[in-house]
């Protein structure tokens, strides 16, 4: 009987010591492949104006976090940025001169998340070159 109760209480122990290990081994493969999955922003290419362009790529929006980002919406076709979210990452101070207006038609969804984008010394000149009424904005054409 003292044999039998030995081998139990090593294999009880033993037993204790490889669920803890197991279960340590899970948590660190579940921790890498989230990890490695990724839970931010990726990056993703668009045409814009007739360009391409890297945006980052988060949560079903293109982020804009530079002038440069918002540059990239200005001369845009409706077509290229229909259905498409862009969202202000951060409060943002941009300014626009000489022939910079922009002159594309934006058709997307612009969601500024709470933040303030300030513009500052705009002084634009006209880019239109006939007597017709041309459309031209600051930050999109309309």
């Amino acid at each position: 009987m003292r044999i039998g109760s030995r081998i139990k209480t090593w294999w009880q122990k033993r037993s204790t010591k490889y669920a803890a290990a197991g279960t340590l081994l899970l948590a660190l493969a579940g921790a890498a492949l989230a990890l490695s999955v990724g839970s931010g922003a990726r990056a993703e290419e668009i045409t814009l104006g007739g360009e391409n362009y890297n945006f980052d790529f988060e949560n079903g929006a293109y982020l804009i976090k530079t002038q440069a980002d918002l540059s990239a919406l200005r001369g845009a076709s409706g077509g290229e940025t229909e259905n498409k979210i862009f969202r202000l990452e951060s409060d943002l101070t941009v300014s626009f001169t000489g022939t910079d207006a922009a002159d594309g038609s934006f058709a997307g969804t612009f969601d500024g998340d709470g933040h303030v984008l300030t513009i500052e010394n705009v002084n634009l000149e006209s880019t239109s070159t006939s007597e017709e009424d041309v459309s031209e904005g600051i930050l999109f054409g309309t």
